[in-house]
């Protein structure tokens, strides 16, 4: 069900993630990426704030290859079938995502969105946004909604946020 709610994700909405760390926030959001790439019917801005730039690419890999992240390397030394045919399938995604790796303040996000000007923004994770006066993962997620909206109001973009909210934060949502 959350499968078909997410592969209609149309431009103008937001689509916000929380849950645990390891629970398939990631994956779930690369095999919607995925499906997007196979429908050819827009561009994808991926920010990628929660992983080294090679361990995305092994994740991505897996995917592709229907296997686990730690088997890839096994598959890349081998050079199989797999691993060639999921090596290509990233390459065709990569026709209508781009991937920008590291963390990010608000205003690097929107001027790289104002570049590639998708149809499409995502952003694993958000509380790894580089933003100056937030004090708590609460303030920041605060702002950063108040952004998003900005963002999809002015350029009618759909907006996928992962997110995994320590204990303080949801102690700061407590206190309001």
């Amino acid at each position: 069900l959350l499968d078909q709610s997410f592969g209609r994700l149309r431009k103008g909405e937001i689509l916000s993630i929380t849950a645990a760390e390891g629970s398939g926030k990631t994956s779930l959001l690369l095999k919607a990426i995925e499906r997007f790439c196979e429908s050819k019917s827009g561009t994808w801005l991926h920010f990628n704030q929660d992983m080294v730039d090679s361990a995305f690419t092994e994740r991505r890999l897996a995917i592709a290859s229907g296997i686990y992240p730690r088997q890839v390397a096994g598959e890349a030394r081998s050079n199989t079938e797999r691993y060639r045919k999921a090596v290509e399938e990233l390459r065709e995604q990569e026709r209508y995502v781009t991937f920008v790796h590291g963390p990010r303040s608000l205003n690097q996000m929107q001027a790289a969105i104002l570049k590639h000007r998708p149809d499409f923004v995502s952003i694993d994770f958000l509380s790894a946004t580089n933003e100056q006066g937030c004090k708590t993962d609460y303030e920041l997620t605060r702002k950063a909604v108040q952004r998003i909206r900005q963002w999809r109001e002015r350029w009618s973009i759909g907006v996928v946020v992962l997110n995994q909210m320590s204990r303080s934060s949801k102690q700061d949502m407590r206190k309001g």
